[in-house]
């Protein structure tokens, strides 16, 4: 650690610490963002960066802890976060309204086979996939439907944990997230299985029972030591004949934590960059124009991460089917400059942080909501959801994290209206 980063680390370290103590829960919404700025900005504890830089860490460390105040004045006096969750009564729910998980899941497991096939098996399909953004271009309605087996997933193991023991039921989802496994190893994709797997963890303790924060700790540490060989094994693995090499042998760096400077990069690319071409709001709107082909708009508004890998992070390596992630605070800068942009990444982060923060309280401090009701799993389950996705704001695209967002949110809806639909029957 530079002496700086060190400084740096241990006022982290002290956040950490007073958020904990007050919220008392290791997945409150400021413990999430506390997370992220000590996982996905970690780079700053090592390098030497501008002091700017350093300037603007501190002032998203001193928001966070701002709202952790705002929670402690509108927090029941000497609350407990760490109650026993209601115990559902365990009873085995009718076969016809599980099957309706597996109905709700076909779409995504065709799609996935069509995809499959269009690149001529699996060998073809794991080669296309380590190029995904380039090989998989035009085809995202494919692969939106084939996105909705995660949440379907999800609904599926907060509806069994919620009030069903049954060996039969279990065998049936352990199934069921058996293929989620193979989905995501055939995409070779080093975020969508480990953040299925948080978010498992995320509905557990919310709706069901507790999870020390010793396990939610190690949880992540060991996803992002994961997430590190999967980079590396994303760049190096081929497919021949069926056999699959992870090109690890006799390699001298077999993890790659891109993660830790997925927060500081751009902004320091934003930071340094001579002339800003301010976008307005543009690439905000992008998460409702990106549902419209380009064919049919060819000058419609680019991303931000798009902006930020053409203009700003040259020499990246990237070309034009695949771009470096922007963030809260360097894509406000894109849209705005570098100096109101910083005052609107930062009110953001303020808004999204009260709004997570009210819902907390108001349901898992003073209602002490538990997944009693089929309503309750699906309010659950978009919480976690909501909270997670806000928190990636802070290093992602705000155009890909929204859309991702709709669609969990949307599938989620469905599989909820049809339960309903399907009781009344």
């Amino acid at each position: 650690m530079t002496e700086v980063g060190l400084l740096i680390f241990l006022i982290w370290c002290v956040s950490v610490t007073f958020v904990f103590f007050v919220t008392r829960d290791i997945a409150s919404p400021q413990m999430m963002f506390m997370a992220s700025l000590g996982v996905f900005f970690s780079d700053i504890f090592f390098s030497q960066y501008n002091l700017y830089i350093y300037a603007i860490y501190i002032l998203l460390l001193f928001i966070v802890l701002l709202t952790t105040v705002i929670y402690f004045q509108y927090t029941p006096k000497n609350h407990n976060f760490h109650y026993d969750l209601h115990k559902n009564k365990q009873v085995n729910a009718p076969y016809f309204s599980l099957s309706i998980f597996w109905i709700l899941s076909l779409p995504a497991i065709i799609a996935n086979i069509y995809l499959i096939n269009m690149f001529g098996g699996l060998e073809g399909y794991m080669m296309a996939a380590k190029y995904g953004t380039r090989e998989f271009h035009g085809l995202g309605i494919i692969k939106s439907i084939i996105s909705t087996y995660y949440p379907v997933s999800i609904f599926y193991f907060a509806y069994v944990i919620k009030n069903i023991n049954s060996r039969k039921v279990y065998f049936f989802f352990a199934l069921h997230f058996s293929i989620v496994v193979i989905m995501a190893i055939l995409a070779v994709s080093r975020g969508t299985l480990l953040t299925h797997i948080l978010a498992m963890i995320l509905v557990w303790h919310y709706g069901k029972s507790r999870v020390k924060p010793f396990t939610i700790v190690s949880s992540l540490g060991i996803m992002l030591v994961s997430a590190a060989l999967l980079g590396v094994v994303r760049e190096t693995y081929s497919v021949s004949e069926g056999e699959v090499d992870f090109g690890l042998k006799g390699k001298e760096v077999v993890l790659k934590s891109t993660w830790s400077i997925l927060g500081v990069y751009p902004l320091e690319t934003m930071v340094e960059a001579e002339h800003i071409e301010k976008k307005f709001g543009l690439t905000y709107l992008t998460a409702i124009t990106n549902f419209v082909p380009r064919v049919f708009w060819p000058e419609k508004p680019d991303p931000g991460g798009v902006i930020f890998t053409r203009d700003y992070a040259k020499g990246l390596g990237y070309d034009d089917y695949s771009h470096f992630t922007t963030g809260l605070l360097p894509e406000a800068m894109i849209n705005f400059g570098s100096t109101f942009g910083l005052l609107f990444g930062v009110f953001q982060l303020f808004v999204l942080l009260i709004f997570l923060s009210n819902y907390h309280i108001k349901n898992f401090i003073i209602k002490r909501s538990a997944m009693r009701t089929d309503y309750e799993v699906f309010m659950t389950i978009i919480y976690v959801y909501s909270i997670w996705h806000a928190t990636m704001l802070l290093t992602g695209e705000f155009t890909s994290i929204t859309i991702g967002w709709l669609i969990k949110i949307i599938t989620l809806s469905l599989v909820y209206l049809i339960l309903r639909i399907s009781f009344q029957k």
